[in-house]
């Protein structure tokens, strides 16, 4: 009974994480810029999901013999580089560093993103550490939109709008549709 309960929790929330930009957006953008959001959220999920599967444990309480005081100096590092990391645009290094302690340091120590609160408040604008920030966050965004498109899809991009007349011929009354 329990393997059924379970197997119904999961389509469940496959089915929820799949429309979460639905939900988010209360329109239809799954195959928009927006709908991101549904697959940024199933990979939170998965990879969250899959580090508790897998038994990860930051700080291995069960064989661990040192002092409250230390354990708790090492629970307050650990949280206040996830919420670096957070505050500098890299959520999901932020939420993985709270399970490997060493991601959200990576996070917390590397450049910003340049439309973080980070970058916002500490780096000045026409500053060299915010070029910096943006030429890094270009070059990974392009990395990171082809990893995307290859596993969920490119989104639509709008048609132009083309006018069906050539430049430099002019529309008679009957192509513009006059009863004249």
């Amino acid at each position: 009974m329990t393997e059924i309960l379970a197997a119904g929790f999961g389509v469940g929330a496959g089915l929820t994480l799949e429309e979460y930009a639905l939900w988010l957006r209360l329109q239809d953008v799954y195959w928009k810029e927006e709908g991101r959001a549904s697959f940024d959220a199933v990979v939170v999920a998965f990879t969250l999901g899959g580090l508790i599967l897998v038994g990860a444990s930051p700080f291995d309480l069960h064989n661990n013999d040192s002092s409250i005081v230390g354990w708790a100096a090492a629970v307050v590092a650990d949280v206040l580089f996830a919420a670096v990391a957070i505050l500098k645009g890299k959520p999901l290094l932020g939420m993985i560093g709270i399970f490997i302690p060493l991601a959200s340091f990576v996070g917390a120590v590397r450049l910003a993103s340049p439309s973080s609160v980070w970058a916002r408040r500490r780096y000045d604008p026409g500053g060299r550490k915010l070029a910096r920030a943006q030429a890094r966050w270009k070059r990974n965004e392009a990395r990171r939109r082809r990893v995307i498109d290859a596993i969920a899809g490119a989104p639509e991009t709008p048609a132009a709008a083309v006018d069906p007349v050539p430049a430099g011929h002019e529309r008679t009354a009957d192509e513009l549709g006059s009863d004249e």
